[in-house]
């Protein structure tokens, strides 16, 4: 179970969305969010991602960074499968599963064991009034 703030601050760190992604290859990674910031539901809500891509995510030791980028980079379909993974693992806790259509590298591996899915339901904006 993984908490996150309002900001998902959680996410900007590259040891977290690296451990994370490590804990989702054997088993469920569920997320609990009090809520989202505004300009987070208008993320899900135009195709917007949640989690900014891992190359952008704080460190801070840069002998970490190497490495655990480097890990990344190497693994099956790189960044790109590892950043597909991490934004479709969190966006799908508020029922976004566009991530689902074209996944790729290690994320498909992960995504096809997936066997159970919480979902928190966020109004947008302007809905109810």
């Amino acid at each position: 179970l993984v908490s996150l703030d309002k900001e998902r601050l959680a996410l900007t760190r590259l040891w977290c969305v690296a451990e994370i992604a490590q804990a989702a290859k054997t088993q469920p990674v569920l997320f609990q969010v009090a809520e989202l910031t505004y300009e987070a539901r208008q993320a899900l809500y135009t195709g917007g991602r949640l989690v900014k891509p891992v190359a952008e995510c704080v460190a801070s030791n840069d002998a970490d960074r190497n490495r655990i980028l480097g890990q990344i980079r190497d693994a099956d379909g790189g960044e790109r499968a590892f950043d597909e993974l991490i934004n479709t693992l969190v966006e799908m806790r508020f029922g976004v599963l566009r991530g689902l259509q074209v996944p790729c590298g290690h994320a498909e591996e992960v995504l096809l064991r997936l066997r159970r899915l919480e979902i928190s339901c966020v109004v947008p904006p302007g809905c109810l009034s």
